[in-house]
Formats: C-alpha cells, sequence, structure tokens
C-alpha cells in the first residue's frame, strides 16, 4: 500500500494530444500510472475521480458490439439460468451484494450492486504493464499500447463513431497504465452500462490499430517525454528507480525510455496485443446500480464465445539482495529547489509486514503532526516539505520512501535529522495514543479511498490480480487494528538500515 508520500514528488499532471488528458500517480498496489481521460463533455470533478455524469441522450444498440436483449429485471428463472451458462467455468465464493464468476474462456467477471446514487462503473483490467515487455523492455510497449486501443477504431466502430457513443451516455472514458496492469473504464448511470460494457470489450478484443491514430498517438507520447524531461518530479522518480533496483524491469519508467520507444513499430503493438489481451488474461469489474445477473448475461453475450488463452505466463528476474547504500544526484534545469527522495527496501504486498509499515509511514509522514514534519521542517527548519510513505507492490520487494524539497545546501543536515528520527523509532515504543491515532488515519483514508463505485470496481479487480483474494482490502482495517508498538519497532529496526537505502 502507499500512504503519507509527499505526493508532489511522485506525481505529476499534464494535457496534451488531442484525445487525452495526462495524470501520473502510484497505485495502492504497487503501479506507477499514467492515466488518460477521453474529452467528452464539461466535467464537475469530485475526489477518487467520481464524477456527476449528465445522460445526454440514449443510443441504439442496433449496430457495432450489441448487447443481447435483457429485460430491464431479470425474473428468478432467468438468473439462474445465467448462473448455470455453459459459458461460466466456476463460481466465486462472495458477500451476498457480489457476484464473481470465471468463464471458460478464462475471463473473470466481478460484479457489485452498490445501489447509493445511479453511477456505475464499468472496467476491464488487463494482467499487463511495462515490466512484462520482453525484447522491447523499457520501451513503454504496454503504454503506447493503451494509447492506441483506448477509444481507438474497431472493426465495427470508428474513433469519431466510440467518441459520439460515449458523449452520448454522458460517461467518461479512461484508461492507464502501470508497471504491471493497464486499465480501461467507463463511468456512467445506470441505464447506460450495457453500452459501457460493449465500448470497453470492443477496445480490447477488437482493436484495428488504424495507421493515423497509431502515428498520431506517437506524437502525442513524444510529447510527453519532452514534458517529463522537464517534469523535476519525475526525474526524481526515475532516477531513484534506475539506481534502488539493479535487474527489476520496475527500474524502467512505465513510458519508458525514448531511445527505445523510437525503435518500436505497429507490428510490436500488434504482437503485444495478441499475445497479452486476451480473455484469460483479463478482468471484468463492474460496480453500482445495477442487476448482477443482468449484468452478467450482458458480458456473457459479448465476450463469453470468444475463444480464450491462458495467461501466458512471465518470469520476472530476481532483483540482488542490496548490500550496499546507494545514491544519485541528477541535475533538472527546470528546478527551483532541490528534491530528494530516500529509500528503504522492504517488502511486497502480501508480507504481514505491510501492516505495521504502513503504521509506521503515517507516523513518520503524514502531516503536520508527523515526526519528520515537527522535527525536521519546523524545528530545525531543513527542509520546506517533508513525508513519508510505504510503497509495496506485488511484483518486487518495495519501498519505505522519505521525500523531501529543500536548498541543496542543507541536503546533508537535513538527511542527518531524518536519520535521527528514524533511530529515535527503533529505539523507543510509539505511545498508544500516537499509535490509535496513526491507526485511525490509515484506516479512514482506506476506507474514504473505497467509497465510489470506481474505487470498489478496481479494487476488486486489483486485489484478485495480486492476491487471488477480490477482499484483501476489506480485510486491510482488521489487520491495521492489530498492528501493536512492537511491531511498529520491530519493522522500523528490520529496515531502516543504511544498507538498503537509497
Amino acid at each position: 500500500m502507499l500512504h503519507s508520500v509527499n505526493v508532489n514528488m511522485i506525481v505529476a499532471t499534464c494535457r496534451c494530444g488531442s484525445r487525452y488528458g495526462i495524470k501520473i500517480a502510484i497505485s495502492p498496489h504497487g503501479g506507477l500510472m499514467i492515466h488518460r481521460r477521453l474529452r467528452t463533455t464539461p466535467l464537475m470533478h469530485k475526489p477518487l475521480l467520481v464524477f456527476l455524469l449528465t445522460v445526454l441522450c440514449v443510443l441504439s444498440l442496433s449496430d457495432g458490439y450489441v448487447c443481447g436483449k435483457t429485460d430491464a429485471n431479470l425474473s428468478a428463472q432467468s438468473q439462474a439460468d445465467v448462473l448455470h451458462s455453459r459459458e461460466i467455468d466456476r463460481i466465486i465464493p462472495s458477500k451476498p451484494h457480489d457476484l464473481f464468476v470465471v468463464l471458460k474462456n478464462g475471463l473473470t467477471v466481478f460484479i457489485r450492486d452498490s445501489h447509493g446514487s445511479k453511477v456505475v462503473s464499468c472496467q476491464v483490467l488487463i494482467k499487463t504493464g511495462s515490466i512484462f515487455e520482453g525484447q522491447r523492455m523499457g520501451g513503454g510497449l504496454s503504454h503506447y499500447l493503451e494509447h492506441v486501443v483506448s477509444g481507438g477504431t474497431t472493426s465495427r466502430l470508428t474513433e469519431a463513431d466510440i467518441k459520439v457513443r460515449v458523449q452520448a451516455i454522458g460517461g467518461v472514458s479512461n484508461a492507464y497504465t502501470s508497471y504491471n496492469h493497464t486499465g480501461y473504464f467507463i463511468n456512467t448511470t445506470t441505464e447506460h452500462h450495457k453500452e459501457a460494457l460493449s465500448l470497453l470489450l470492443a477496445y480490447v478484443t477488437d482493436c484495428q490499430f488504424d495507421e493515423t491514430e497509431y502515428e498520431r498517438e506517437k506524437g502525442v507520447i513524444l510529447q510527453e517525454f519532452q514534458m517529463g524531461e522537464n517534469d523535476p518530479s519525475r526525474q526524481l522518480w526515475y532516477a531513484f528507480m534506475k539506481t534502488a533496483y539493479r535487474k527489476h524491469p520496475a527500474r524502467y519508467p512505465v513510458i519508458g525510455e525514448k531511445g527505445i520507444f523510437l525503435k518500436m513499430d505497429k507490428e510490436d503493438l500488434e504482437a503485444h496485443y495478441r499475445r497479452w489481451y486476451t480473455p484469460g488474461n483479463m478482468v471484468v469489474s463492474v460496480a453500482g446500480d445495477v442487476d448482477k445477473e443482468e449484468v452478467l448475461k450482458t458480458v456473457l453475450d459479448l465476450a463469453g464465445a470468444r475463444n480464450g488463452a491462458a495467461n501466458p505466463g512471465y518470469v520476472l528476474p530476481a532483483e540482488p539482495r542490496q548490500v550496499a547504500a546507494r545514491k544519485v544526484e541528477k541535475t533538472v534545469p527546470m528546478a527551483r529547489i532541490a528534491q530528494a527522495q530516500i529509500g528503504f527496501r522492504t517488502v511486497v504486498l502480501t508480507d504481514p509486514d505491510l501492516y505495521p509499515l504502513d503504521v509506521l509511514a503515517v507516523v513518520m509522514g503524514d502531516g503536520r503532526t508527523s515526526r519528520l514534519y515537527q522535527e525536521v521542517r519546523d524545528k530545525k527548519g531543513l527542509v520546506l516539505s517533508i513525508g513519508a510513505g510505504s510503497w509495496t507492490p506485488v511484483f518486487a520487494e518495495g519501498q519505505f520512501l522519505i521525500s523531501m524539497d529543500l536548498v541543496y545546501e542543507n541536503l546533508s543536515k537535513a538527511i542527518d535529522a531524518v536519520w535521527e528520527e528514524l533511530s529515535d523509532v527503533q529505539k523507543n515504543l510509539l505511545s498508544e495514543e500516537a499509535l490509535k491515532r496513526a491507526k485511525n488515519k490509515v484506516v479512514a483514508d482506506h476506507i474514504f479511498g473505497q467509497e465510489s463505485v470506481q474505487s470498489q470496481a478496481s479494487l476488486l479487480a486489483l486485489d484478485w490480480t495480486a492476491t487471488g483474494d477480490p477482499y484483501f482490502s476489506e480485510d486491510y482495517v482488521a489487520k491495521i487494528q492489530e498492528v501493536t508498538p512492537e511491531a511498529v519497532m520491530q519493522v522500523a529496526k528490520k529496515y531502516f538500515q543504511k544498507d538498503r537505502m537509497t
């Protein structure tokens, strides 16, 4: 999980190209994600990308990726028929408001009815990202493919047709690429979820790789490279990851490196699409004001008969044990102040140390009441800002991150001051009051992060692909409440070691 890190150090937002806005962020499941939003209608923004959607009109689904006709509410007999479809391989145990199934072609489907509002989030997650790019490793192949696939021409719909349909359902079509997965989603209103699913499944199964769109998106990505070169926060993250990881492909940016990117061609994208964009490597996740069996029938009509293939599999190189501290400095002409990031090698997402590390991140670097902020900034005046976070991906050992904005001349003193605070938490137990306050903050942030149907659909898919448990995040709160002062001290001693530091 990722908590409390100074987001200015690792998040950058920009806009470029004719189709998309772009945002880079860290996924709580460990992926650096490049988000793109299809520009359709003006939107009002709420936290966690929840949008108030206005329905413009209802399009007929008579052509294109057509859904089978269904009544607004399936009868009890129809529901039973859906669940006993020949195309369903197994039903995954779930809670009453959920329906989880795996189709015989390997497609996994998660559906949650959440009737708080007339909003539905439809998502498709592909279990591939920048760390699975083989001979084109480091070129940003997955990111480039996502640019072309999302909203791009299919065999039945042109790019212009798709844009009209997204506008007509009042939806927002989004896509993002991370280290280990790629996501496509449309948020819309209840009555339009079938059209949203139809469009998404057309993207991921029927992309035609139009030459004009391929070339245009290449230009858009080159603009992203240019903006990244002038973005100190992004350059800091790239330099940190390249230094912290010597063998693991997480060392490469999700967008790739420009020199490798320029060597890729359309055949590379098409081959990657054929290999990874198969039903057995996809998860469809829907949450919102829906009838579960009706949604399942829609998915079966759209994708149940498609030929499946097993997950193609991929062995990631093991990252060697870090045996000495590492350091890198980089000059970015656009930077007005110095930015620094300290990382300590820690654990993967499924390690039990995840929970005390997340609590420790809040204690050390979450806001103005945190130890680092009070001691290093307020009392000693060595930094302009400081924060901490625990990044625990599923695909590699993560990092306990400390980020700072400061005057460069204060860097050495600031690092020494940080070490004083780290040493203190290694030697002295947290008070019960401090522990309770930290737990409350972690739990509140976690619960707030699951309020929207978009986040619920996303977490179901991400939890399943990362851990094999779609309720992993729901169990998180209970595990946080079990953290003791002794557990926090233990992880501080275990991971705050100079030979683990970058």
